[in-house]
């Protein structure tokens, strides 16, 4: 039987998934229907700990995944200009 924190963390990550893929699904679509889209600032060690439980699954059960996270924050705000 599964622990509580364990099915919390289950379903975090599968709604996670679900707002990536919403989101994933939104930008080809403003791209057809050539809406602009908006920049966002999003938090690197945010979008690494939200990845990490997806790779520690995709992984063969002996491999190790050793993620260091900066101790500052990190932020990145895509723009035009790295786009391209």
């Amino acid at each position: 039987m599964r622990d509580e924190a364990q099915k919390h963390r289950i379903l975090d990550s599968a709604q996670r998934a679900a707002e990536r893929g919403a989101r994933l699904t939104q930008q080809p679509l403003a791209f057809a229907r050539r809406q602009p889209l908006t920049p966002e600032v999003h938090s690197i060690n945010g979008l690494v700990e939200g990845f990490e439980a997806v790779l520690r699954r995709a992984g063969p059960e002996p491999v190790e995944i050793d993620v260091a996270l900066s101790p500052v924050p990190l932020a990145a705000k895509p723009s035009d200009r790295l786009v391209g």
